[in-house]
């Protein structure tokens, strides 16, 4: 997802900034952090995100 959004920019900034230190690993992946990127995920598969 993170790798989609850095091309295509679909996410505000924060969204994304969030996933990346997730992804990097500077933060770690929380409850509620998994709820929010369910969201996102749906954005980004209604905006053309086609496989994972």
């Amino acid at each position: 997802m993170v790798e989609w959004d850095r091309k295509n920019r679909v996410l505000e900034s924060w969204k994304f900034k969030v996933m990346q230190d997730v992804a990097i690993g500077l933060n770690p992946l929380t409850e509620k952090l998994k709820w929010g990127f369910r969201l996102n995920l749906r954005t980004l598969l209604m905006r053309g995100l086609d496989e994972l």
